[in-house]
């Protein structure tokens, strides 16, 4: 059964519609005459290539394949598209389709945007991570220098088309690593709902895949509310980085051992140790790690961490007079808080003593 979760408009004529679906096969259905290209996930591509070609039926116009890794979302890899879509002969009418989680979706509509200045996308997410968070929003990236994120545009879809029963095929690590975008989701906005959601993930099965369905649904609602009013991150959208700063610094000092959800499910336990030394309530700091427990995400630093200052220095928040951290005092308190160079120093390094 197919059905609309939401309609998110953006200041330009472009609209970006999220349907929910229980299989692939009607990503295409508006597509009308138009050719498809295909980025997708190695893996992806290895369960469930019957769905995902047939649902682009005798509209294919190319496909480019790439595994999954965080050391592959690089300018390399994007040449490596831009040529497989001239090769194609990808015009401005037709559509770049990504089928992945959000390193896929992150190249493939980066592509996208540049390609021919523009050209329609269509996300089917296949991870937790980017069914509640990473489809949606209009981000685009690739890393340089070993550091997340570095370059890229705003680009958001035409279409994002959500099947949670995809994700019965994913690992479980990578289950899990959505989680921690989830408890992002729930601390930011406060809700009852997603309160419940994040407090705990279910065992494998029929109930896993409602839960899913149901987080994404919440997510992407909250999400939005926010990106609808500031897609470029002028104002309230910096609020969405929340672990994000000390997360994706992890995620490079330990060249990618850690994954996005990983690192970021620590830098938002990190962050409410920081708020508590800066005056929030110190049970709320225990209630994170009652959450990351129960989503079975990690709590404590799985080694020494090194060279960390050098990644938080590259961070998109940073200035000379400092960076500005997202750390919640609470749920649906959540406060943009610059700190200086030596005040951040201090605690993080208080912080990260404290999960090591």
């Amino acid at each position: 059964m197919e059905r609309e979760i939401l309609r998110l408009g953006w200041r330009t004529d472009k609209e970006t519609r999220v349907v929910s679906a229980g299989d692939l096969r009607g990503f295409c259905r508006d597509c009308g005459s138009r050719r498809v290209f295909l980025v997708a996930d190695a893996r992806v591509m290895s369960l469930h290539s019957q769905a995902v070609l047939r649902g682009v039926g005798d509209r294919l116009l190319g496909t480019f394949v790439m595994e999954a890794s965080e050391k592959l979302k690089t300018p390399r890899t994007l040449q490596a598209l831009w040529s497989e879509l001239h090769r194609a002969g990808v015009s401005r009418n037709d559509i770049v389709l990504a089928v992945g989680g959000g390193i896929v979706l992150d190249v493939g509509a980066f592509a996208a945007s540049t390609w021919m200045r523009g050209v329609r996308l269509v996300l089917a997410p296949t991870t937790l991570l980017a069914q509640v968070d990473a489809c949606l929003g209009g981000k685009t990236a690739v890393n340089v220098g070993g550091v997340r994120n570095q370059a890229g545009t705003f680009y958001p879809a035409d279409l994002v088309w959500i099947c949670a029963e995809i994700l019965t095929t994913l690992p479980e690590r990578e289950y899990r690593c959505g989680c921690g975008e989830i408890l992002k989701t729930a601390i930011l906005s406060g809700s009852a709902e997603l309160q419940e959601i994040a407090g705990g993930l279910p065992l494998p099965g029929r109930e896993r895949t409602e839960w899913s369905r149901r987080a994404a649904s919440a997510c992407l609602a909250f999400k939005a509310g926010i990106v609808e009013a500031d897609p470029e991150e002028k104002s309230d959208r910096i609020l969405l980085n929340l672990g994000h700063t000390l997360g994706h610094a992890l995620e490079s000092a330990t060249g990618f051992g850690l994954n996005h959800g990983e690192a970021v499910s620590l830098g938002i336990l990190a962050s409410s140790i920081m708020a508590r030394r800066l005056g929030a309530p110190a049970g709320f700091t225990e209630e994170v790690l009652s959450c990351l427990c129960g989503l079975g995400l990690p709590v404590r630093l799985p080694r020494r961490i090194t060279g960390l200052s050098r990644f938080l220095r590259r961070d998109k928040k940073a200035r000379p007079e400092g960076t500005t951290w997202i750390l919640p005092f609470g749920w649906g308190d959540c406060r943009p808080t610059l700190l200086s160079p030596d005040a951040e120093g201090e605690l993080v390094a208080g912080a990260l003593e404290e999960i090591s």
